[in-house]
């Protein structure tokens, strides 16, 4: 469904961690937001 598409995941956890390794062989490009202590932080796996 999202072959070739953006995506973006919320949340940092095992799952979301998971979630993004699968779909980077798929996706064009896997956003991961993180919240943290402070301000949201972003990371990015292509």
């Amino acid at each position: 469904m999202c072959k070739g598409e953006e995506v973006v995941l919320v949340g940092g956890g095992n799952s979301a961690g998971q979630a993004a390794v699968y779909l980077a062989a798929h996706a064009a490009r896997v956003t991961m937001l993180v919240r943290g202590a402070g301000l949201p932080r972003r990371c990015r796996a292509t």
